[in-house]
């Protein structure tokens, strides 16, 4: 018996782009500090903040697969009280470095590093140990070849063969850069004779990403904060600054769907006098993160059969991924907490930590869960000298963020959000957090493929076929064209000619001449 074997894989026609969300990399972080002479002894500690600073990733290869290394550096900031009771704050700061194995080789890895547990102990005035868990998501994204495996070894063969192929959308990642940004100003201040600044925080907000050609227009704001004490008042000092970057990204089109991330990167405070008076200036550097992706169109053979002889196929199945959604966007957050610590009279500064605890199905649709993480420093009640004491509080303020992305069981997100400039103010036993959210999400979808894999062509059984005999087919309810035209191994369009049908649809024929 002679045989053909239609499998060809060195033709390759069609490329898909993969996208796993890999699990979790926990590093732990554990450093002990000594302050410095010149910074005052710790009394009691209110609260530490944690930022992490990515730095550097690496997609290593070895004999037995691949792995992804990241490292980065760990931004602490300590606020507390020295033995006086006057408000305080030190940055420290620690390294970091994990590594992780890969199933595959992957083109490009996203990592999104957070703090999630920070513990801070005094174990002297001068001596602190901070311990923190940080948590890492790895999204890894990689190219698979798909080979066409239907062609004969001759014209020939190639007549005796019937395919049915369909356009099914895959996963372009065109690219993800980063770009930084330095901005230097002044500080806006009142004018007073001693400024002393306590703690500074800044950050990026990203409101809009737009793809405009050759690169992603970027819109959003930089802030600065800083805590001061000035002329012997605690003040706290905002200012805003809207950013407009042009984001070069090649292989960007305007079809192109496009998401920015930001992040602070460092903050520089220096102080001037001038005329009996201090004035404040920083240096703030950042770094926008944009990521591309594009929906493409590929041609895949689902089935084949052969007109003339048997043929023998094999199938495989094959998952394919595609871009439904990424954005920038902000909602409205506005929320009443019961208030844990009545003792604080007046508000200071908030910190606010956001994160995205889950996402579900609400009628077809994607909505996003999480917590606002409400941290606020504040005065209480004055003492008979006068003297305030300088408390701690966190609460909880949850929300949920509807979106029009049709929801999937087997979509993978990437979600970022932050809340910086949100309002906390005091009303009786209750807290009031009101303010803008902003959230950055990227949804790919992920659907399976049952495709060829290979064919064999049996020249020595052809089909015997007595074209005197008029066959009559009464087609059911679920039935196409295509699988009456399996079924006898004649071609599909031979039936449409022969029953003048204006479509391959059977709905509403009673019967077909084959």
């Amino acid at each position: 018996m002679s045989e053909v074997n239609l499998s060809m894989p060195s033709t390759r026609n069609s490329v898909f782009t993969k996208m796993n969300e890999g699990g979790a990399l926990t590093t732990e972080v554990s450093e002990e500090f000594s302050l410095p002479d010149y910074v005052p002894e710790v009394r009691r500690v209110l609260l530490c903040r944690a930022s992490v600073l990515p730095e550097s990733k690496f997609i290593a290869d070895s004999d037995k697969g691949s792995s992804v290394e990241i490292g980065g550096s760990v931004s602490y900031m300590v606020i507390y009280t020295d033995d006086e009771g006057n408000l305080c704050s030190t940055p420290l700061s620690s390294s970091y470095e994990g590594k992780t194995s890969l199933s595959s080789r992957p083109s490009m890895v996203f990592v999104d590093t957070v703090a999630e547990n920070v513990n801070l102990r005094a174990t002297a005035p001068r001596k602190l140990t901070i311990k923190s868990r940080l948590k890492s998501k790895l999204y890894s994204c990689e190219v698979n070849e798909y080979s066409e495996c239907i062609q004969g070894k001759s014209s020939a063969d190639e007549l005796f063969i019937e395919r049915q192929k369909r356009k099914v959308d895959a996963l372009g990642v065109k690219s993800a850069v980063l770009q930084g940004i330095g901005i230097s100003e002044k500080l806006d201040t009142p004018a007073c004779e001693s400024l002393r600044p306590i703690w500074c925080d800044a950050g990026v907000v990203i409101k809009s990403s737009t793809p405009k050609g050759d690169y992603i227009e970027v819109s959003g704001d930089v802030y600065v904060k800083c805590v001061c004490e000035c002329d012997g008042e605690i003040s706290t000092f905002t200012k805003i600054m809207p950013i407009y970057e042009d984001v070069e990204c090649s292989g960007v089109t305007d079809g192109s769907l496009v998401s920015a991330r930001g992040r602070c990167v460092s903050l520089t405070i220096s102080s001037e006098e001038n005329d009996n008076s201090s004035s404040l200036f920083f240096d703030v550097q950042c770094e926008i993160e944009c990521e591309a992706y594009e929906k493409l169109e590929n041609e895949v053979t689902l089935d084949c059969y052969s007109t003339k002889c048997e043929l023998d196929a094999s199938y495989k199945s094959m998952d394919t991924f595609y871009p439904v959604s990424s954005f920038n966007r902000s909602f409205s957050v506005s929320e009443s907490v019961k208030r844990k610590n009545k003792e604080i009279c007046e508000i200071i500064d908030t910190f606010l930590d956001v994160s995205c605890e889950k996402l579900e199905n609400k009628n077809g649709r994607l909505s996003v869960l999480g917590a606002i993480k409400a941290t606020i420093i504040g005065k209480g009640e004055p003492d008979e000298d006068m003297r305030c004491e300088y408390l701690c509080e966190s609460v909880d303020v949850p929300f949920k963020y509807d979106t029009d992305i049709p929801y999937s069981k087997d979509m993978l997100t990437r979600v970022s959000l932050n809340a910086p400039l949100m309002n906390a103010r005091i009303s009786d036993d209750k807290l009031l957090i009101n303010g803008e959210a902003y959230i950055a999400l990227s949804a790919i979808s992920k659907s399976n493929e049952k495709i060829l894999d290979s064919a064999v062509l049996k020249h020595d059984n052809e089909f015997k076929v007595d074209n005197t005999i008029v066959r009559v087919f009464f087609p059911q309810k679920d039935d196409t064209l295509w699988d009456v035209a399996k079924k006898y191994h004649v071609r599909a369009s031979d039936i449409i000619e022969k029953n003048s049908l204006d479509s391959d649809s059977l709905n509403g024929i009673t019967h077909l001449i084959i």
